[in-house]
């Protein structure tokens, strides 16, 4: 029997069909189960909680909420769909959980209500509407602070911190909704002006921690406005890329370091990270920030034995200052043993000027060296973090000399100090009632749900269970047939 018979036997032609649709079956689930393992980490689809977290109320909001005017409202935590819908919803049980703790612990400044926005949009019609009027999105998963009719809004997603790849690493409920109930209960809210044209970026977590803190974003282009506005609680310039303008001594045009001097000079608040790789790029801001007693170094100051493992000397574990400003921020950081952390970071030099007199807050450590063209030098203890006090106003400058001071996992890890530093900060440049100490909740690295836990539930089980049985099922039906045919 040659090999063409052989093939061409009716119990072959049915085993190798056979074969090959459950072979294709089984492409079919892993395809199907790829998809929606990819959607999920793409679109951060869901959360679904490995263990049960404590999610007590702290009490570290107490003072802030002490003194908040009810006589005539009461603060409303509203969530948009019914209750018995919230508590079941994967993306917002932990959230309820959150809310009705807040409500019991402080019953006379918060109440809950619950509104099917679909059967009654009446009552959810005024938060679609922005203070600038542009429309807002509201869906089921939205929880609104409301205060006299003074509101904000807060996506399920907003409760939780996700790292770069969109998974979740810590749950902040707590501090969100407290730093809500500030916000909508505060009599002003100064603008955090952040430069604009020169490759800045916002980092998220420095964005959020000044939202927390009372302010308002927006964007500035100092080449195009005549002055910083009045209403600027602080200007940050966040890890430009590309240098500033700076006029002549003798030149009668107002650069956008001159704008910034003259509101140093008129009690501004600026703030300024540096990133080692484009300080060279930088000469007119570097001069500037010199004037100011702080004169940022080329290189990346890298320790291998006081810096994170794993980070191969880049994350570098920091100390405070003895005395000043550093010493008094670090009774507040380093409580239960924080420790402070800045990656990738320029050397500073700190000397007083005649515009300002300058302290530093954060050092490295006595081990520390300068990586500068692909060679290492001893550098020791070198500052990395300073407050400059500008003279004859109460202009402050803080310049930071990594863009990671903010960094998320920094900002939320159980360990680390840079959430408490970076709000006492805010507080050392005139932040009001900022939400400081209210811990957050770290948990397991998975995906958060952008969907409604009903939907996500049927798309799961459609997609993991139900479809690859269905056609495992059609597989076997159909070899059965041609088998017995």
């Amino acid at each position: 029997m040659n090999v063409k018979q052989f093939l061409d036997r009716r119990s072959v032609r049915h085993a190798g069909s056979g074969t090959a649709l459950v072979a294709l079956v089984i492409a079919l689930f892993y395809l199907v189960n790829l998809i929606v393992l990819g959607a999920a980490n793409h679109f951060s689809w869901y959360f679904y909680a490995t263990e049960q977290y404590d999610l007590s109320i702290s009490g570290a909001a107490d003072e802030l909420l002490a003194d908040i005017d009810t006589t005539e409202h009461k603060v409303e935590i509203i969530f948009c769909d019914i209750e018995e819908n919230v508590k079941q919803s994967n993306q917002l049980d932990y959230v309820y959980e959150t809310a009705v703790g807040l409500a019991e612990r402080y019953p006379e400044l918060i109440e809950l209500s619950f509104v099917n926005m679909w059967l009654d949009p009446a009552r959810v019609a005024p938060y679609r509407v922005a203070e600038d009027g542009s429309e807002q999105n509201l869906n089921t998963a939205t929880v609104v602070v409301d205060y006299g009719g003074e509101f904000v809004l807060n996506s399920a997603a907003a409760f939780y911190t996700l790292d770069d790849e969109n998974y979740v690493v810590a749950y902040n409920g707590e501090e969100i909704f407290v730093a809500s109930i500030l916000w909508v209960t505060a009599e002003r809210h100064p603008v955090a002006y952040f430069t604009a044209n020169h490759g800045e970026e916002i980092p998220s977590s420095l964005y959020r921690q000044l939202t927390a803190a009372g302010y308002k974003i927006e964007r500035i282009d100092l080449a195009a406005v005549t002055e910083i506005p009045e209403d600027a609680g602080m200007v940050v310039i966040s890890s430009p890329l590309y240098d500033f303008q700076r006029s002549a001594a003798d030149s009668a045009y107002v650069s956008e370091l001159t704008k910034l001097e003259n509101y140093l000079e008129n009690d501004g608040r600026l703030y300024v990270s540096m990133n080692p790789t484009y300080v060279e790029k930088l000469p007119r801001l570097c001069s500037f920030l010199t004037d100011y007693g702080v004169t940022v170094g080329l290189g990346t100051v890298v320790d291998h034995e006081a810096a994170l493992p794993g980070s191969a000397g880049y994350s570098l574990i920091t100390s405070f200052a003895d005395g000043g400003i550093g010493a008094s921020l670090s009774a507040q950081v380093s409580a239960g043993g924080r420790r402070t952390v800045l990656s990738y970071a320029a050397p500073l030099t700190l000397a007083d000027t005649e515009k300002a007199s300058v302290q530093p807050v954060l050092y490295s450590a006595t081990t520390a060296h300068l990586l500068r063209d692909g060679e290492e030098s001893e550098i020791g203890r070198t500052p990395l973090l300073s407050v400059s006090e500008v003279k004859d106003s109460d202009g402050i400058l803080i310049v930071a000399s990594s863009p990671f001071l903010a960094d998320t996992t920094l900002m939320n890890g159980e360990g680390y100090g840079n959430k408490t530093l970076v709000n006492s900060l805010l507080s050392l440049v005139g932040a009001e009632r900022v939400p400081s100490g209210i811990p957050a909740v770290q948990v397991d690295r998975s995906a958060i749900e952008d969907l409604t836990s009903r939907e996500a539930d049927i798309y799961t089980a459609l997609a993991a269970g139900v479809l690859p049985a269905l056609l495992l099922v059609c597989g076997l039906v159909y070899h059965s047939r041609r088998k017995n045919r």
